[in-house]
């Protein structure tokens, strides 16, 4: 069987303002305190290190609204970039605090994955894809997916959750033994 990485839109605040909102505003009303927020952050923090993930959550000024960032990755795919993408999306935002709801920071990443920044541009301006973002969003919930990272194996195993190895080894088996039944 044959793995295919795809990154698919997924909406984790999809009533998000259209600029965001600020960081602190959006945290305390998610979690409702300082205790419960650095909890979440130390448990994000310890697994990152782990992988060598060097999270800097203190330079999040803004919650963004992430459906252009979406955008970029499905603008990308077409380019070939969307791992490259991808990874700057999660560094600029995850350890630099970078806004990725903002189109200046999203043509630079783009720019920098090698892709021209002034069809981007009319690619934002023209508002391709907004509805597909929406739409395959809209999707994933219904599956049932309600966090990320969440794995679907052949558009029907579902893996929530940051997951050990042997776990998704054990869900590609299963898509492997059902798609086999299937042929």
């Amino acid at each position: 069987m044959k793995v295919v990485r795809r990154w698919r839109p997924f909406l984790l605040n999809p009533d998000m303002p259209r600029d965001g909102m600020e960081r602190q505003a959006y945290l305390y009303g998610k979690f409702g305190s300082d205790a419960r927020i650095q909890r979440v952050y130390d448990a994000i923090a310890d697994a990152g290190e782990l992988e060598k993930i060097p999270f800097e959550f203190d330079r999040i000024v803004r919650t963004p609204n992430s459906v252009d960032s979406h955008r970029l990755i499905m603008f990308s795919e077409a380019t070939g970039t969307a791992e490259q993408v991808v990874d700057a999306l999660f560094q600029v935002y995850f350890s630099n605090g970078q806004d990725i709801g903002n189109r200046d920071v999203l043509l630079e990443i783009g720019e920098r994955c090698g892709i021209d920044s002034e069809k981007l541009s009319r690619y934002f301006d023209s508002g391709a894809d907004v509805d597909a973002v929406l739409a395959e969003n809209g999707a994933l919930h219904r599956l049932g997916i309600n966090g990320v990272p969440a794995y679907i194996f052949n558009g029907t195993f579902v893996v929530s959750g940051a997951q050990e190895s042997p776990i998704l080894v054990r869900a590609l088996d299963a898509a492997n033994v059902a798609d086999a039944a299937v042929s």
